[in-house]
């Protein structure tokens, strides 16, 4: 590796910066490695039940010629009447121990196996994040191809974390579509908006690659939304008092409601089609409402 010679304690900063935000860090998966490992565990679980089976069938007195028909507790209730069957049952428990490790241990596997392929893609703004991570007094982790850290190659982390075998160490699930958008617009934000303003009122940043906060961001797109769902219905509610033919109240509550429905999907973090319809039903509800109250008042 490249660098090798650089010293540990010019990262202690990145080191520090992800226990302090966990989202940053992103790890290697291993997909295909936990996959063959469940393979080879499956394959040394099926040998110790050949092993064992063969094995019980030397027992004439045993019913049951598999693992499944027959009770461990059967084995304590055996009683060797010569060396060669005490040595027999000797070799009969140790291939049962066997079958039980072979067992347990795919378990583990399989369980601990489950939960790294379920573990989160780290967020695309982290990644970026990750990827232009600069200090003024630090070396970047990024060296002449090679991933300082882990000496690996740099595209197994730069790649899009939804693409490439990784995950990240913890991410945050509130994910709507304009905020994604957001997201990928983030290091044009961070450069032309963000960074013009903090030299407008004369601050200066002290870490990280960008000041602009993930949590932030989510906590703006959080009242957007409040706001514009409020807004929406004040809209609907001014535009129809305005306008008095029925047909063109219908037709305007329509385009209303088709507008809301279509915003409830874009800002609400990832509705459910039964909040989607639940909503859109309130919304008609009201505007229905207002219109069958204000025709019977004339």
């Amino acid at each position: 590796m490249s660098s090798t010679t650089q010293p540990t304690q010019d990262y202690s900063s990145f080191y520090a910066h992800i226990g302090s935000y966990p989202e940053l860090g992103i790890f290697r998966r291993f997909g295909g490695y936990w996959a063959k490992r469940l393979y080879d565990e499956t394959s040394e679980l099926v040998e110790c039940i050949t092993k064992l089976e063969e094995e019980l069938r030397k027992w004439p007195g045993f019913e049951a010629t598999t693992v499944l028909d027959c009770p461990k507790r059967l084995l304590k209730e055996i009683k060797p009447r010569s060396e060669e069957e005490r040595s027999k049952l000797e070799s009969l428990c140790a291939k049962w121990d066997a079958y039980d490790k072979a067992l347990l241990q795919y378990g583990e596997i399989l369980c601990v196996s489950e939960q790294v392929m379920n573990l989160p893609s780290q967020n695309i703004f982290y990644n970026k994040k990750l990827v232009e991570w600069k200090m003024p007094e630090f070396k970047p982790i990024f060296d002449n191809g090679d991933f300082y850290p882990t000496g690996e190659p740099a595209e197994h982390y730069r790649d899009d974390p939804q693409r490439s075998d990784t995950f990240a160490w913890r991410t945050l699930p509130h994910e709507d579509i304009l905020t994604k958008c957001l997201l990928h617009a983030g290091p044009w934000i961070e450069k032309h908006v963000v960074k013009r303003w903090s030299q407008y009122r004369k601050t200066n940043s002290t870490g990280g690659t960008t000041s602009m906060q993930f949590g932030h961001l989510v906590a703006i797109m959080d009242t957007l939304a409040c706001i514009i769902a409020s807004l929406m219905l004040v809209a609907t509610i001014a535009i129809l008092v305005v306008v008095q033919t029925m047909t063109a109240r219908v037709v305007l509550i329509g385009v209303f409601g088709t507008l809301f429905a279509f915003l409830l999907k874009l800002m609400a973090g990832n509705p459910s089609r039964g909040e989607v319809f639940a909503a859109t039903a309130a919304f008609y509800a009201v505007a229905a409402v207002f219109v069958g109250s204000d025709s019977a008042s004339k």
